[in-house]
């Protein structure tokens, strides 16, 4: 007789089959540990993310993605700096299973704009000097849905931010209309 392999359920034929597959479980089993550790401009690590925040986010991430139409298969270029942003956004388009475009954005432009021509990218995501260079330079003109990290969305339908609030109050189900809000005690 042989034991049940509680990792079999990950092999499922609908389980994700990807690194974000294992991320709930270990944001259930450590929820409080640091997953991630992020250096600022000054070169200390001070941004932490746990497995619970990462897990969670990502989530919402995804979550805001599909409300967007970036969803299973959606090719979905990717030039954003190592940040946490990049790690939640990438956990995010596992968790939504679109397929990441990534492009280092030193190569020469002139190979960029080919490699994002061949890729027919449907989405684009970046930093803001990537929203720019796409919209002057016409990268990427097959995109239809165009995410920016930046605080604003410029040359972008919305910003990382707002996509990650839109995907949290999506999976938030609303109170009844009878129920009362009870402040919380300070």
């Amino acid at each position: 007789m042989t034991n049940p392999d509680p990792a079999a359920a990950d092999t499922a034929p609908d389980a994700p089959c990807n690194i974000a597959a294992a991320l709930p479980r270990l944001a259930a089993e450590r929820p409080q540990q640091v997953a991630m550790r992020c250096p600022g401009r000054d070169g200390r690590y001070r941004t932490e993310l746990t497995y619970a925040e990462l897990d969670t986010r990502s989530d919402a991430i995804a979550a805001g993605l599909a409300r967007h139409g970036v969803v299973r298969g959606t090719r979905t270029v990717v030039m954003v700096r190592p940040t946490p942003e990049f790690f939640l956004l990438m956990f995010a388009l596992f968790k939504a299973g679109a397929v990441p475009v990534l492009v280092d954005p030193g190569i020469d432009r002139r190979v960029l704009k080919q490699c994002l021509d061949e890729a027919q990218p449907e989405a684009f995501i970046g930093v803001p000097l990537a929203m720019l260079a796409r919209a002057l330079l016409g990268w990427a003109r097959s995109a239809r849905v165009r995410i920016g990290t930046g605080r604003l969305a410029w040359f972008a339908d919305a910003t990382l931010a707002r996509v990650e609030g839109a995907g949290a109050d999506s999976r938030t189900p609303p109170p009844p209309p009878h129920a009362q809000q009870i402040p919380e005690s300070p």
